[in-house]
């Protein structure tokens, strides 16, 4: 038991980060005891596991460590980790977050390739290996928020994931800045010669979780969504399997969903072709269709001044909530094995969104056409007048369909909205849909 400390002899305490040692001076010797209630991680030597933790929690967090002394300053907290240690801990505890992201990665790519080989006929027989065609769908981000074509962040993630299970298959992060190699380049230019870089951990240009590394990449924070889906392509294309049942499988991307960039199709299919044999497919995502869909029309409300007209933000919200009931009806057909040529879906879905529009304008000849199949062999029909239900009423103003008998042209200028989408080869909701 320690003696009672006078005040003579009160205690010292120094902290780093959020761990605290408190130095005791004895009242009958001079010596000092240190102690603490803290304890250090046996991976990471003389760290206190709080300090790894509270580097953990930022990085699944997404905070900057400035945010993080400000947020401990507001509330009191004597927070001092210096930013070499709190760089030393970062980095320890990245690397081995990339080592368990990648174990993930490759177990939700092996389910992926096993569940397509036993739900879907997508595979082909060449040069003795059977190659598994897998969908996929991605995007890329970045911290810094851009739009059109101001994009300015220094980094950037794309992140792949199957189409079935929903999970991460492959990811690769993008950096433009490494101070190591910033400090080399500095210091040849002042010596005039070419720059030698010292042996570390780049993080400058591309680096993969199951996805090729290419540091030598200089490109701009746009560019990076291309390349991100290249990378992640060849590295699928090249990974080895563990698991006995794959190890003569070779899995490739054949339908890639993502918004509406088709430059990233484009890039793929360009590096790609012809070692693959088929050309990657371009499926369009239902999300990015539909905020398409209502840009448009805000859009035509506005260059034709029908503010509280007929056709209103209720409205546009109507049109594209059918737009959205079309979509999810024909997931539904594909799910019940709905057996139809490709140019008969193609027809089939052209007509349903077409016929939206008429839906809303009172006109119902044709919804009995677009009606959904459900699980026991029944057919609901998302019209209420096709359903002859008396107490139907359409979420539109004043619960009444709209006039297409009206003098300024609002039914045939909408369709014109809807028709052009569908002209569009690489908006094509056809095949998007059909593989949700």
């Amino acid at each position: 038991m320690l003696p009672s400390v006078t005040s003579e002899y009160e205690p010292h305490i120094t902290n780093f980060g959020l761990a605290s040692i408190i130095h005791l001076r004895c009242t009958y010797c001079p010596f000092t005891e240190r102690s603490t209630t803290l304890e250090t991680s046996s991976k990471v030597g003389s760290t206190y596991e709080v300090n790894t933790l509270h580097v953990l929690g930022e990085q699944t967090a997404g905070l900057a460590p400035t945010k993080v002394e400000k947020l401990f300053t507001t509330l009191g907290v004597d927070y001092t980790l210096h930013k070499t240690a709190h760089g030393s801990i970062q980095k320890r505890v990245g690397s081995e977050v990339e080592i368990m992201a990648k174990a993930s990665c490759e177990k939700a790519f092996e389910n992926e390739v096993i569940t397509t080989m036993e739900n879907v006929d997508r595979i082909e027989h060449s040069d003795g290996k059977d190659t598994v065609q897998l969908s996929v769908t991605g995007d890329c981000a970045w911290p810094t928020r851009g739009s059109g074509h101001s994009y300015a962040s220094i980094c950037g993630g794309f992140i792949l994931m199957g189409a079935i299970h929903k999970k991460i298959i492959s990811a690769a992060i993008f950096s433009k800045m490494c101070t190591v190699c910033e400090n080399a380049e500095k210091e040849a230019v002042k010596q005039s010669k070419e720059p030698v870089y010292p042996e570390h951990d780049c993080f400058r240009g591309c680096r993969g979780i199951m996805a090729d590394s290419d540091h030598l990449w200089r490109g701009s924070s746009k560019a990076m969504e291309p390349k991100g889906a290249l990378c992640t392509a060849l590295g699928l294309g090249k990974h080895c399997f563990t698991r006995d049942v794959l190890k003569a499988i070779v899995a490739r991307i054949r339908y890639f969903t993502a918004d509406e960039d088709s430059n990233m199709i484009a890039a793929l299919n360009s590096a790609l072709m012809p070692a693959w044999l088929r050309p990657v497919d371009k499926l369009s995502d239902p999300n990015h269709m539909q905020q398409i869909q209502y840009k448009l029309l805000e859009a035509l409300r506005v260059k034709e001044k029908w503010k509280g007209g007929t056709l209103s933000k209720a409205v546009i919200d109507y049109l594209n909530r059918m737009y959205r009931y079309i979509i999810k009806s024909v997931a539904a057909k594909e799910d019940l094995e709905w057996a139809l040529p490709e140019d008969e879906k193609v027809e089939w879905l052209s007509g349903a969104v077409m016929n939206v529009i008429d839906h809303a304008f009172g006109k119902h000849e044709h919804c009995g056409r677009y009606r959904v199949p459900l699980p026991d062999g029944t057919w609901h029909s998302w019209c209420g007048v096709d359903a002859n239900d008396p107490d139907y009423k359409p979420h539109l103003p004043h619960g009444k369909f709209l006039n297409p008998n009206e003098p300024h042209g609002y039914y045939e200028k909408v369709k014109e909205v809807f028709a052009s989408r569908l002209a569009k080869k690489e908006d094509s909701i056809t095949t998007a849909v059909g593989r949700l």
